[in-house]
C-alpha cells in the first residue's frame, strides 16, 4: 500500500534542508485517525516539541486537515514545517549521576509553555500521578516495548472525533478522551478508551497525567515504531559513537523512604530500556536540530560534572 514518508524542516541550516524523520505505512496511518493529517501534524509535534503544520510540497502549501479523511488520504511525502523553536530534553541532565526525577524537570520546563504549564510544579517528585501512570501487567509491557501507547485528546492538533474508538462502544463526545492506540495489532482491539482511577475522593476528581508527558511518550514510541531508517538513525548512530548518547536507561529514581527496591522485577527493567531507547534517540535529534558539535556537547558535559562533584563536596563538607 506505499508509505508515508514525513520529513522535518531543519531551520538550524541555510536554505532548504530535510531531515527524513518518519517512514509510516498507509495502513496504519490509516487505521489510527479518521483524520490522518491532523494525527501526522500531532505526531511530529510530539516528537520535536514545536507546533508546525503539515504540507504536501516543499513550498509549504496549505493542507484539508478537516476533509482529507482516511480513506482519501495517499502514501507519500510530507513535510513538517515547525512554527517555533525545537524543545527537545536538555541532554545535560542526561548524565548518569542525574535521577529520573530530573529528567522530567528538565522535560517539563522545555516544553511548559506549550501546554500552560507551571514548571516548578513538580513538587511531589519521580511518584506523582501526574508524572506517570501505572498499567494492568501485560499493558505495561505492551506500552514499554513501543507496542502501544496513550494519546489524549483533544490537543492543539485533534479533537476526541478524529480517533476511532472501539466498534462496541460509543461515539466519544465533548471533554477529555484518553485512547490506548496500537501501534502494533493485538487482540484486534485498535483503540480501547482508558479509563484512569485516582486517589481524588468526594467533589475533586482524581489527578490525571499530565497532556506534556502523555505526548512526549506518545512522540518517543511512535519515533521508535516508525523512524526512517537509513539517515535519521545514522545521524544518530554518529553521535552515539561520539560519547554523547544519554544513557536514559541507567538513570535510577531517588528512592523515598520505605521503597521496596526488590519489588522491581527484571522485566519491569527491560521495559523501561525499551522505552529509553527511543527517548535517547529524539534526544540526539537535540544536536542535529541545533547545529551542535562533539567538542561543545562533550565540554558541557564535562561542565555539569563538574559542577555536580562540587555540590557533592560542599555536602560532604556541612
Amino acid at each position: 500500500m506505499g508509505e508515508v514518508n514525513v520529513y522535518l524542516l531543519n531551520p538550524s541550516v541555510q536554505g532548504d534542508s530535510w531531515l527524513h524523520l518518519l517512514s509510516i505505512p498507509l495502513a496504519d496511518a490509516q487505521r489510527l485517525s479518521h483524520r490522518p493529517l491532523k494525527w501526522l501534524r500531532f505526531l511530529v509535534f510530539a516528537i520535536c516539541g514545536a507546533e508546525g503544520h503539515i504540507s504536501m510540497d516543499k513550498e509549504g502549501g496549505t493542507v484539508d486537515y478537516q476533509n482529507t479523511l482516511s480513506t482519501q488520504f495517499q502514501a507519500g511525502d510530507y513535510y513538517y514545517f515547525p512554527a517555533g523553536d525545537f524543545h527537545f530534553v536538555d541532554p545535560c541532565v542526561m548524565d548518569d549521576r542525574h535521577s529520573a526525577f530530573d529528567y522530567i524537570t528538565s522535560l517539563a520546563r522545555g516544553r511548559a509553555h506549550l501546554y500552560g504549564v507551571d514548571p516548578t510544579a513538580l513538587t511531589h517528585g519521580i511518584r506523582s500521578v501526574e508524572n506517570g501512570i501505572l498499567l494492568a501487567a501485560n499493558y505495561h509491557r505492551k506500552l514499554g516495548h513501543g507496542d502501544c501507547t496513550i494519546l489524549k485528546t483533544p490537543n492543539f492538533a485533534l479533537d476526541t472525533v478524529d480517533i476511532p474508538h472501539t466498534h462496541d462502544g460509543p461515539e466519544p463526545t465533548g471533554g477529555s478522551r484518553y485512547t490506548l492506540q496500537h501501534f502494533a495489532m493485538w487482540e484486534d482491539r485498535p483503540n480501547p478508551d482508558a479509563q484512569f482511577r485516582g486517589t481524588g475522593g468526594g467533589a475533586q476528581p482524581p489527578p490525571q497525567p499530565w497532556s506534556l508527558f502523555l505526548d512526549f511518550m506518545y512522540g518517543a514510541t511512535a519515533f521508535r515504531k516508525w523512524s526512517s531508517g537509513e539517515g535519521i538513525l545514522n545521524v544518530l548512530n554518529d553521535f552515539a559513537a561520539a560519547g554523547m548518547l544519554a544513557r536514559v536507561a541507567e538513570l535510577k529514581d531517588q528512592s523515598s523512604p520505605g521503597d521496596d527496591k526488590n519489588s522491581e522485577s527484571e522485566s519491569e527493567e527491560d521495559v523501561l530500556s525499551e522505552v529509553s531507547k527511543a527517548m535517547d534517540s529524539i534526544l540526539l535529534l537535540q544536536h542535529f536540530l541545533a547545529g551542535t558539535t562533539p567538542r561543545e556537547v562533550a565540554e558541557k558535559r564535562r561542565n555539569a560534572a563538574r559542577r555536580w562533584s562540587k555540590r557533592g563536596k560542599r555536602s560532604r563538607e556541612q
